[in-house]
């Protein structure tokens, strides 16, 4: 039973990208930026006849650089160089400090191998993660699983925003299974700093190895939140927000009742 839950928990540990736009981000080759989040997650599952609570809390930081610049699209790497994470599910705990390594935890050895080792990546510029052999090879695998999703470091920005603008934008990603329909309003802006308020609903459907098994989900719900984005580039500088879903997992035949809240906070500075 724990390893089911442990499992199905996983698949919400990481927070959904946001939808694309007609807007394009702008980089420059050789552009460095530092990337802070906070992901906190919790799951409550019906399993059994019992409701089982797993909670995760997720700090790291990531190096991005841009390796590239070709045509429309960029050249990406997303290097983790700072991760600590605390999960607590049916009343055990499990930590990871990369400041202070375990060698005899389970947790610490897969984190470890992710820790320093550069992801290199193709987005186009709407910020999407461009399918490449290399990643269809690891789809349906538990790899990246504590990777951060590359696409919430970009929101591309309509041409010519000004304050009081609405837009609206939608997007389907086929490696989480998620589609969403994001609203996003322009609240002020101060220079080349738009700050602007979002809700949408989120969707995941779909089927994603874990571990050998299958699980397949059928979940729903809302998001929303605010940010701070460079309207000229579409680097964004901070974001909160928060997603609830609801719905139903199934593994090995079972299928259990879910909640989901992740609130997520991201920091985005230049780096040398």
């Amino acid at each position: 039973m724990k390893k089911i839950t442990l499992i199905v928990a996983a698949l919400f540990t990481t927070t959904f990208g946001f939808a694309q736009t007609n807007g394009k981000i702008k980089l420059e080759k050789g552009k460095k930026l530092m990337m802070e989040s906070e992901v906190v997650t919790s799951t409550l599952i019906s399993m059994m006849g019992q409701s089982i609570e797993n909670k995760t809390n997720t700090n790291s930081t990531n190096k991005i650089v841009v390796e590239d610049v070709i045509g429309d699209t960029y050249k990406i790497t997303n290097t983790p160089v700072k991760i600590k994470m605390t999960v607590e599910a049916m009343g055990e705990t499990m930590e990871y400090d990369s400041e202070k390594p375990n060698a005899t935890s389970e947790l610490s050895k897969k984190l470890d191998e992710s820790l320093n080792e550069p992801q290199t990546m193709m987005i186009d510029n709407q910020g999407k993660k461009i399918s490449s052999k290399e990643d269809n090879a690891k789809k349906g695998t538990e790899d990246g699983e504590e990777e951060v999703d590359i696409r919430h470091a970009f929101i591309p920005i309509p041409e010519n925003i000004k304050v009081g603008d609405k837009f609206e934008a939608s997007d389907i990603d086929k490696d989480s299974n998620t589609s969403s329909s994001i609203k996003y309003t322009v609240r002020s802006i101060d220079g080349d700093i738009a700050r602007l308020t979002f809700t949408g609903k989120i969707k995941s459907e779909g089927v994603t190895e874990r571990q050998g098994m299958e699980v397949h989900t059928n979940t729903s719900g809302n998001i929303n939140g605010e940010c701070t984005v460079n309207i000229n580039s579409g680097v964004i500088q901070t974001l909160k927000s928060k997603t609830r879903m609801r719905g139903n997992v199934s593994v090995m035949e079972q299928e259990m009742p879910i909640e989901i809240e992740i609130t997520n906070k991201i920091s985005i500075k230049e780096a040398e």
